[in-house]
């Protein structure tokens, strides 16, 4: 209820003092500024200033306005209630007939009055950060609104009424549910200002040139995917922000908007014009559209298609029941895929590649190889053999495998065999793989929120948290950063492409029906451009003539072409330099080239490996589904070989991972023009095995190279035992650390990983998935194992307190490979972590595991230490071993930072990162995280992430590497000079 007012005359001692409160300005009228005041509710002296214009309320407790409010202050024009309590929209200012300004933002408002309608001589109506759902129709007798401000609400549509809003300059509807575009805005002739941004928007309508007059239009972080042809009509638009939305080209005349002098468009797919002439204004976008309409041409709809699925699921069979002509008698059986095999198909208006990845296990690495952005991912589940314990195999280990690599891809499902099975057992299990494929999702969504939320009660904890916290002793900015990742992830998740909602087409392997539906179905979706952003269907002639040089030299023996050759290339087309990566991330995007810009070695950065077909081939000269098959006594290829000396080489490979030269050498054989020793390189740069410094087994004094692939022995219990035992020696510690991740590890990590520690470690002893080596003279362990649906990866030594700095020394260069391998899967969610020494001391199956982000952290003072759950209070806890010794950044080091900080532009920043070693996903964090576009700062906050993250490596002379890769040779050298000039002073 209203709150009583007093009707007698105020004491002149009350009135006196709150007439000196009031300003009586020539300009403004009588104004009264009560904000910060803690008043909830209104005192009855108020009602007595008749002549009060202005009134300023900001910032109090205020929930009620007394009734006789409007009749007491007949003069009240504007009044500012923003920052109260109101949870209703205070109706009795609806009669203050005169009432021209009503600030009501930040408030609980969820509903409007239709009496709204009343305030006819409205010109500002201020209602941003309320919970209003609907608007009522009567607002369209705000006949005067020049200024509405309705942000961070909960809209959803607009009452037709609201076209009566004809007067309206300002409009603000940013940060609401809006789903389609408010089509009663276009009535609005006279706006000049619009903001849509942070809503749900997926198009713009064709009729959104009729708001001619508009000068400024923020529709940034919406799902636009396409713009129409009629914005380049707005001729009189100053501002236009485009930022974080899906929009790959720009319509052809967007440079005609020759009055856009603010324009943005980050975060989006962009491939025409590329960001880079988008952020040199919008003369620069008019000269590439007009280059681009004389020089270029036509193409089909173009999309790489990687078939996956494990073996037996019929993804061969269905590949060539789909490229089978028309009329054409069904083919024999393919053979089983090995590796990955290519095929080509075109069909209607549409161009497809086909990668059909080899459903067993060995090949699993090579398909992370071929994995690409803008592809899509096709799972074939073979209805047989399915059932509901079978997802995980048959369904849920693929989209782990596509989230891990590219998060918000496009993904398909087919069912297969679905002849042995019938037609109604074929669909019912359609409907139990959509079914199960949900509750996955939503399984993973879960997960991520947990750690949001837990992350969310530690940041928003005003006394901090407790030490025996599991994110206990984590700096704000880190978790900050962390819950930005896990935000992304929950945003960029698989888009998995259903038929009628809840199925997913079927096809017969045998009588090949289905085949018809399924070409349709891919015909359609390689045209969406919600899906695919990037598709193309006018492409440069330069692009096109660059396309055909390098599908020409397919002719010419060899892996691949060196980027300075194709630069060459590139210029005999007239494709500038700074064209070319965008040209070959379309060519990779549809699968005519393989290239792989962040590769962690420059062998295969600066390579074009411009016939994939060639890459598979030598890369599956290594790999078989049949190791007997590999190495086979009948083969030719080893027929110098006497029985001993054959079973010496299978032993060396099967049971220590070791392999000569020369076995290497005839296992690749000579093929395409290139000799076996340029692919064994390839080799080591892929990490398929690495040239070792001293020999080993029986394979004499030639070279010998490691090839952990086949290593299929179990852990040497008995044989390790005497230096790593089951329990701890008195006097002795172990310094655990490593990584674990949930259902799913990436195929080839801990492989790959047993290679780059290679140069870490002096002796080692390797078993399936583990092994024992020596460091400093000090054991150390490195195993894979899963428990309970938990992969971890442990890095682990053993040593004497006096010796805790050389433990750190062991395990740290190798806990960093591994977070490097790890870091290649931007949708991957790992946790480091670091095992509790005194649990481990107390010989304990399953240790308490402290946040392997505690690395990174500066030691806390004493009383800051996180503390171990199962500790108890006498119990005396080794910091020692959890914190890793502390280690300041060369000044030196300093002093090349701000050198390097000032001289990158733009341009090379990314590029810098890249090779230093620095994941794309950590990039984007970086350039998030920054709050100025103080360039030099940006860069000097890259190069402190690059030292802390590599510590060791991460020296003058690796940075100067970095810097000639990156092509900024000018700054190496001025590093290099200072270094000249500092030795000679000394």
């Amino acid at each position: 209820m209203a709150t009583a007012v007093s009707s007698g005359v105020p004491s002149d001692a009350v009135r006196n003092s709150l007439l000196k409160q009031v300003d009586n300005d020539d300009n403004a009228g009588s104004r009264l500024n009560w904000s910060d005041q803690l008043l909830d509710k209104l005192p009855n002296e108020l009602f007595h200033l008749e002549e009060l214009k202005l009134l300023i309320l900001t910032r109090n407790r205020l929930s009620l306005i007394p009734g006789e409010l409007p009749n007491s202050l007949p003069n009240l024009i504007h009044i500012n209630l923003s920052h109260n309590a109101f949870h209703k929209f205070p109706i009795c200012l609806t009669s203050s007939i005169n009432l021209q300004i009503l600030h009501l933002s930040h408030n609980r408002i969820a509903d409007l009055p239709p009496e709204l309608g009343k305030l006819s001589q409205l010109r500002l109506l201020n209602l941003d950060f309320n919970r209003i759902e609907k608007l009522p129709d009567e607002i369209g007798g705000l006949s005067e609104l020049n200024d509405l401000r309705l942000g961070c609400n909960l809209l959803f549509e607009l009452p037709s009424q609201f076209s009566l809003l004809t007067k309206l300059n300002f409009l603000y509807l940013d940060s609401n549910s809006f789903r389609y575009f408010p089509l009663p805005i276009l009535e609005a002739e006279n706006l000049k200002v619009l903001y849509l941004s942070h809503n749900k928007l997926v198009h713009l309508p064709t009729t959104v040139n009729t708001l001619s007059r508009l000068k400024e239009f923020r529709l940034n972080s919406n799902k636009l995917y396409k713009l129409p042809q009629t914005l380049c009509e707005m001729s009189e638009l100053t501002m236009l922000s485009l930022d974080n939305n899906r929009i790959s080209t720009l319509p052809i005349g967007f440079g005609s908007l020759t009055s856009l002098q603010e324009f943005s468009a980050f975060n989006n797919p962009l491939i025409q014009p590329p960001l880079e002439v988008c952020q040199a204004g919008i003369s620069a976008v008019s000269k590439y559209q007009e280059l681009l309409l004389a020089e270029s041409q036509t193409v089909p709809s173009r999309l790489k298609v990687i078939v996956l699925g494990r073996s037996n699921s019929g993804k061969s069979s269905l590949i060539s029941g789909l490229t089978r002509p028309s009329g054409a008698q069904k083919p024999p059986s393919p053979s089983k895929s090995r590796g990955v095999k290519i095929t080509n198909f075109a069909l209607q208006s549409s161009e497809f590649v086909f990668y059909d990845c080899g459903g067993d296990e060995t090949y699993y690495l090579l398909h992370n190889m071929f994995l690409t952005e803008g592809a899509l991912y096709l799972i074939c589940v073979n209805v047989e053999e399915y059932n509901a314990d079978s997802f995980d195999v048959a369904i849920g280990y693929w989209l782990n495998v596509v989230e891990a690599s590219h998060p918000g891809a496009v993904v398909a499902m087919v069912a297969t065999h679905a002849d042995a099975v019938g037609v109604r057992v074929a669909a019912r299990r359609c409907r139990e793989i959509y079914v199960a494929t949900s509750r996955w999702e939503e399984s993973q969504c879960r997960e991520i929120i947990a750690e949001m939320d837990l992350i969310d009660s530690v940041i928003s904890s005003a006394h901090g948290v407790n030490a025996l916290h599991s994110l206990a002793g984590l700096s704000a900015d880190y978790l900050s950063r962390r819950r930005r990742y896990l935000r992304d992830l929950l945003v960029r998740r698989p888009q998995c492409h259903w038929v009628n909602s809840d199925s997913l087409p079927t096809v017969d392997n045998l009588s090949l029906s289905g085949m018809e539906e399924l070409r349709t179905l891919l015909v359609s979706l390689s045209s969406n451009l919600r899906l695919f952003p990037k598709q193309r269907t006018l492409l440069p002639l330069t692009w096109s003539n660059l396309e055909n040089l390098l599908v020409n030299r397919r002719k010419v023996p060899g892996l691949g072409i060196p980027l300075a050759e194709v630069r060459h290339l590139a210029e005999s087309t007239g494709l500038t330099t700074e064209g070319l990566p965008l040209a070959l991330a379309y060519f990779q995007q549809v699968g005519i080239i393989q290239f792989y810009p962040n590769a962690p070695v420059d062998d295969i950065r600066s390579l074009i490996f411009h016939d994939p077909g060639r890459l598979i081939d030598a890369l599956c000269a290594v790999f078989h589904h049949l190791p007997d098959h590999l190495l086979n006594a009948k083969d030719n290829r080893f027929r110098s070989l006497t029985p001993w000396q054959f079973e010496a080489v299978r032993e060396d490979l099967f049971q220590r991972g070791l392999v000569t030269e020369r076995i290497l050498s005839a296992l690749i054989g000579q093929s395409a023009g290139v000799t076996p020793l340029e692919v064994i390189q390839l080799y080591e740069s892929f990490d398929i095995c690495r040239k070792i410094r001293a020999d080993f087994g029986q394979s004499g004094s030639e070279a010998v190279y490691r090839v952990p692939w086949y290593l299929f022995e179990g852990e040497p219990v008995e044989d390790i035992s005497a230096v790593w035992s089951e329990f701890l020696e008195l006097g002795y510690e172990q310094l655990e650390v490593g990584c674990t991740m949930v259902d799913y590890c990436p195929p080839g990590v801990y492989e790959r990983l047993s290679l780059r520690v290679d140069s870490h470690v002096e002796k080692r002893v390797d078993w399936h998935c583990g092994m024992l080596a020596e460091r400093l003279a000090l054991p150390l362990l490195v195993r894979k194992v899963m428990l309970d649906g938990v992969v971890k990866v442990s890095v682990a030594c053993r040593g004497t307190l006096d010796r805790v700095r050389d433990m750190w020394s062991v395990v740290l260069p190798v806990l960093d490979e591994l977070i490097n391998l790890l870091d290649e899967f931007p949708g991957l969610l790992y946790a480091p972590y670091i095992a509790c020494a005194h649990c481990v001391k107390k010989g304990s199956k399953r240790p308490h595991s402290f946040r392997g982000e505690l690395i990174y952290q500066p030691e806390p003072a004493p009383d800051r230490r996180v503390v171990c759950p199962r500790a108890k209070p006498t119990d005396r806890m080794r910091y020692e071993l959890l914190y890793p010794p502390g280690e300041e950044l060369d000044r030196g080091l300093h002093s090349a930072f701000r050198l390097v900080a000032g001289q990158i532009a733009f341009a090379d920043w990314r590029k810098l990162g890249r090779q230093l070693g620095l994941s794309d996903s950590r990039l984007d964090e970086l350039w998030s995280e920054s709050q100025t576009p103080d360039r030099p700062r940006q860069t000097y906050n890259m190069l402190l992430c690059w030292s802390r993250s590599f510590r060791r490596t991460a020296t003058q002379s690796r940075l100067v590497a970095a810097l000639k890769q990156a092509g900024r040779s000018d700054v190496a050298k001025r590093l290099d000079e200072k270094d000249s000039v500092k030795e000679a002073l000394i």
